[in-house]
């Protein structure tokens, strides 16, 4: 069978995600057959590590961190990378979206992927999830309005919010341990979009 479902991981929180979501799938040939796989983010090193068949890397060597990042240079970044994404989802009947809200990579990346696809004619369905309280209020307004751009495009949006991330853990393990409870979790929200 020939693809027919592509997942994005895009940003920290969806490359790692996509990595576990590779791993189970690995078990069940019928449905890793029809499925392509891309990573997308900026730290070479994350995509290095990459289960992914295809690692996207957002080459941004002038810009560091979410903070002020030059919106310009960042769009020239995006820009370079659009045929990238419409070759990846040309014929998808499907096209599946992972990402973490509020900082740069998932905010931005996302939103275009879901957009190119959409304008591809393939369905559109996303795994979001949004900031932490704690993480402050800027990170929130820049998710809310990714997920407000990704829910115009996408056919079905999933939105984890942060307080149901922090719901997912157990709260006496250790913070590692908690991270990876709450990515095993969001795996099978994810395994679920699939079948």
């Amino acid at each position: 069978m020939s693809d027919t479902i592509a997942i994005f991981g895009v940003g920290g929180m969806g490359t790692a995600v996509l990595d576990l979501v590779i791993e189970q799938l690995a078990k069940d040939d019928s449905a890793e057959s029809k499925l392509r796989t891309i990573a997308v983010n900026r730290p070479q090193a994350s995509l290095d590590t990459s289960r992914a068949e295809t690692a996207m890397f957002l080459d941004a060597p002038d810009l560091e961190g979410d903070g002020n990042v030059d919106s310009e240079k960042w769009n020239e970044v995006l820009n370079a990378h659009k045929d990238q994404v419409r070759h990846v989802v040309d014929g998808m009947e499907k096209v599946i979206v992972i990402a973490g809200l509020g900082g740069l990579t998932g905010s931005t990346v996302a939103p275009m992927v879901a957009r190119i696809a959409k304008q591809q004619g393939a369905e559109v369905e996303a795994l979001l999830t949004t900031p932490m309280i704690f993480e402050g209020p800027s990170r929130s307004k820049k998710a809310d309005q990714a997920l407000e751009e990704i829910n115009s495009h996408a056919d079905k949006v999933t939105t984890v919010t942060g307080n149901e991330l922090m719901a997912m853990a157990d709260s006496n393990v250790a913070l590692d341990q908690a991270f990876e409870q709450i990515d095993n979790k969001l795996t099978a929200k994810v395994v679920e979009l699939i079948s």
